[in-house]
């Protein structure tokens, strides 16, 4: 069920007092701090899943303590994933500083003190995760090496645009969606704490599967389940590590496949092969649809290429 707080309609003079017990109340015990005497404008609408808890927050530029009181009170290993939307902010957390501009997140352990500056009009979306869901996968301190995950990043670019098109999805959908979506936010905003042993474990990983892809391309029953049954992924998983490099396993199966069939068009070993024979003998089973990709990946037909002569070696 969605809550909704606001400070409209809250005196000017009662409005940040206020705001101090929406944040609490829709997050956890925290030390809001506004400088500025004027009023403050400020709204939250929060969704609470099985596991996850999701909010987008509006509010004019304040700060955002989590001290050793407030921890004392509330331990619960979570932690904060905020997609800064519009505004600006500077995170401190564990001798870490980072500053995070629209499209970063601002990843904070609730278990650890923080501040949290927000400057300008702000609009944040933030997610506050389990500690299974995250923890674990940021080695051995558990706790990230950066505050600020940056959409400068592939992990991180890829993060920011889940948590923007999840804060637009109806609730009923989102409970759909936890367990995959919510677990492969979490694999991205992991990557940005890994270290060099970590990198190399995932590049190893990606080599696997695109050796595995090479081996099988040409079978037409290749699928994102045979491959990760084969190497025991979740597709979550194989996806994220694909992902990170700007591949996708449809399109490396696809890029290999017209590769081989570019190669077979021409020569002579083939050449009582016709063309759907030749497609179909590396995974295509679909002439019309074969037809239409090879040409745009070629700029030519299969027939116009089979017709081409062949430059001397």
């Amino acid at each position: 069920m969605e809550t909704f707080w606001s400070t409209r309609g809250v005196a000017s003079n009662e409005q940040f007092e206020y705001w101090r017990d929406v944040i609490c109340d829709a997050f956890l015990p925290l030390e809001p701090v506004f400088a500025d005497a004027r009023k403050f404008d400020g709204s939250v609408a929060a969704i609470g899943l099985r596991e996850f808890h999701l909010a987008s927050v509006r509010a004019s530029a304040h700060t955002v303590t989590r001290t050793p009181r407030n921890i004392t009170k509330t331990r619960t290993g979570a932690f904060f994933a905020n997609l800064i939307r519009s505004g600006t902010a500077t995170a401190r957390q564990a001798g870490n500083e980072g500053e995070a501009a629209p499209g970063d997140i601002v990843l904070l352990d609730t278990d650890e003190p923080f501040t949290f500056d927000l400057r300008g009009t702000c609009d944040v979306v933030c997610l506050t995760i389990p500690q299974g869901a995250l923890r674990p996968r940021l080695g051995r301190r558990g706790l990230p090496d950066s505050p600020v995950v940056s959409a400068r990043t592939a992990p991180g670019r890829l993060a920011s645009r889940y948590l923007s098109a999840l804060s637009t999805e109806a609730e009923p959908d989102l409970c759909d969606l936890e367990d995959s979506v919510f677990d492969h936010v979490c694999y991205l905003l992991a990557q940005n704490t890994e270290t060099p042993v970590d990198v190399s474990k995932r590049v190893a990983l990606r080599a696997r599967i695109l050796r595995f892809i090479d081996m099988h391309f040409d079978d037409p029953g290749l699928t994102v389940d045979v491959t990760c049954d084969a190497l025991h992924l979740s597709r979550s998983h194989l996806y994220a590590v694909l992902a990170e490099a700007g591949l996708s396993f449809a399109g490396e199966v696809r890029r290999r496949r017209l590769a081989a069939v570019d190669r077979d068009l021409t020569d002579p070993r083939c050449a009582e092969l016709t063309v759907a024979e030749i497609a179909f003998r590396r995974g295509f089973t679909d002439p019309s649809s074969f037809t239409r990709t090879y040409r745009a990946t070629f700029a030519m037909t299969p027939n116009a290429r089979r017709a081409k002569p062949v430059p001397n070696a």
